[in-house]
């Protein structure tokens, strides 16, 4: 009897390390990139969600404090921007990976889009045109955003219990994303109106 009990006190315990009920949106955040090289349990669409809006919201911030002084630009340190695109791949590919684990699917659908890219490029060679590359950048993006609001399976399934999410963390998504959409909107134009005035301009 007591064998058993500490059993079920060590599984509730192991469940524990794949659950967000208890987690802040920072915490949450946190343990998001800690699970760097963690492909076990599962990822919800809030952890997925939140994940991606704070990357947004920095990167922004990052790219208004380089239009003040292009020394802070971080694009101009190509082994820091190099290193940071490396560690964001690795954390969204294990990310990604635990969100289809909330489908009860195997990590490997996560690897659908690159296949479908790699699959691009010879088809860009022997159609001579970006038209292959094009169709297979929106099919990814329909791919990922499909799945980045479905629900996952209720209940436990052979990936583990099913991850819970504080509702201040809902809440915080839906404030953030909202934010953002304008934000970025502006971002486009100035980007387009600057690349327009370099084109117009003459040397």
């Amino acid at each position: 009897t007591f064998r058993l009990e500490k059993r079920l006190i060590l599984d509730k315990a192991e469940q524990g390390k794949y659950t967000n009920a208890s987690l802040g949106i920072l915490k949450l955040y946190v343990s998001t990139i800690k699970k760097i090289i963690t492909f076990k349990g599962r990822a919800n669409r809030s952890e997925v969600w939140l994940f991606m809006t704070v990357n947004w919201f920095i990167s922004i911030v990052l790219k208004s404090l380089s239009f003040t002084s292009p020394a802070l630009d971080f694009n101009n340190n190509i082994f820091l921007s190099l290193l940071f695109s490396i560690l964001l791949s690795f954390i969204g590919f294990s990310l990604w990976v635990r969100r289809f684990h909330d489908f009860n699917k195997s990590g490997l659908y996560s690897l659908f889009p690159l296949i479908i890219m790699l699959i691009s490029l010879p088809l860009m060679i022997i159609f001579i045109g970006a038209i292959p590359f094009i169709i297979a950048s929106i099919t990814s993006f329909i791919w990922f955003l499909f799945y980045l609001f479905k629900k996952g399976t209720s209940g436990e399934n052979k990936y583990g219990p099913a991850p819970k999410t504080k509702k201040s963390v809902v809440v915080f998504n839906w404030i953030l994303s909202l934010a953002l959409i304008p934000i970025v909107c502006l971002f486009l134009i100035a980007s387009l109106k600057t690349k327009t005035t370099d084109f117009i301009t003459p040397e």
